[in-house]
């Protein structure tokens, strides 16, 4: 694997912030990219669904798919349809000290718009999978508040396909597929990395 920017700071050529923004259906593997990237580039992340299950549980709430769909739309009413705007104090928190940074995981349009705020250096990386596939990591990763049937599984899949997940795989700058070779997605995941340290940043 390439070292050039192994534990080295990064800095950018035009000086802007660049925001990497993954998007997927759930369990597609946007974590193991960003385990893949962290390996090589000191990135840090902000995790979306992580701040919807604290949410949940601010609220007094059971961690359930059905909680965390609901208080998800709860979001999206508090925010006027900008659920990203639940990231917003991490995001300039990581705004203030970092040149690039990644948001797991952008489930709609509209997300874009509170990305805007801090940064127009945005890149998208969609990771794709079959339904069965990611059903059965869900399965196997049993994580409190993942859906415990493939019925639940299917209403989950919708939702984030009403919402627009389908379209901005459609749009994303790049897409890489995760289901039978890990170490193909592995290398595909680091390719794409340099491409964008190539993009936008210099070694120091």
């Amino acid at each position: 694997k390439s070292s050039r920017f192994i534990n080295r700071p990064l800095c950018f050529k035009k000086k802007m912030k660049l925001i990497i923004g993954l998007t997927g259906y759930s369990c597609a593997g946007k974590s193991t990219f960003y385990e893949y990237v962290s390996e090589v580039y000191s990135i840090p992340r902000i995790t979306t669904g992580d701040l919807v299950r604290k949410e949940v549980k601010k609220r007094g709430l059971e961690l359930t798919t059905a909680n965390i769909l609901e208080i998800s739309d709860v979001i999206r009413r508090e925010t006027r349809n900008n659920f990203m705007m639940i990231a917003e104090n991490e995001i300039a928190e990581l705004s203030e000290r970092c040149n690039v940074f990644i948001i797991d995981s952008l489930r709609e349009e509209k997300d874009y718009d509170t990305l805007r705020l801090f940064s127009r250096a945005i890149e998208t990386v969609a990771v794709i999978s079959a339904s069965k596939v990611r059903y059965e990591r869900v399965s196997e990763r049993k994580r409190k508040g993942d859906p415990l049937s493939w019925d639940e599984f299917l209403v989950l899949e919708q939702k984030e396909k009403l919402l627009g997940v389908e379209q901005l795989v459609k749009s994303a700058g790049h897409v890489i597929k995760n289901e039978d070779n890990i170490e193909e997605f592995r290398r595909k995941s680091l390719r794409i990395m340099e491409e964008l340290v190539d993009k936008y940043l210099l070694s120091v």
